[in-house]
């Protein structure tokens, strides 16, 4: 039996929340996302997404979400810094899709290392 779309984003290895698009509030997080943020779920679930971005990234980021969200359109933004729980800062691009959540309309965010400058991955083709 293949596993539902919610155990793939509960067990993935790469970092990925859902946010309510209306008030940017976390609707779930992966325990890689807990772990990469320093959060428990039990913190995590009272904050918003502007909680963790810069105060100079915030504003451009929600608005840019919020954007393609409402236009249904996978966006990719960075990088930038987002704020870890001891206050330190994490390089990150967010990957963002619109995707109902629970119900809700909600922003999926993947948190990835940010892609470094002239390096290009290539998969191969075949066998």
């Amino acid at each position: 039996m293949d596993p539902s779309p919610s155990e793939v984003f509960k067990n993935t290895a790469h970092p990925m929340c859902a946010c309510d698009v209306h008030n940017l509030v976390f609707l779930s997080a992966n325990e890689a996302a807990l772990r990469a943020l320093g959060f428990a779920w039990e913190e995590l679930c009272t904050m918003t997404l502007n909680d963790i971005l810069s105060q100079e990234d915030a504003a451009a980021i929600v608005h840019a979400c919020v954007t393609a969200a409402s236009a249904q359109l996978p966006l990719r933004l960075g990088p930038m810094m987002l704020r870890k729980k001891d206050g330190t800062a994490m390089a990150s691009e967010i990957h963002c899709q619109a995707i109902p959540f629970e119900g809700k309309d909600a922003i999926f965010l993947l948190l990835a290392r940010p892609r470094r400058e002239g390096t290009k991955k290539t998969f191969p083709i075949g066998p």
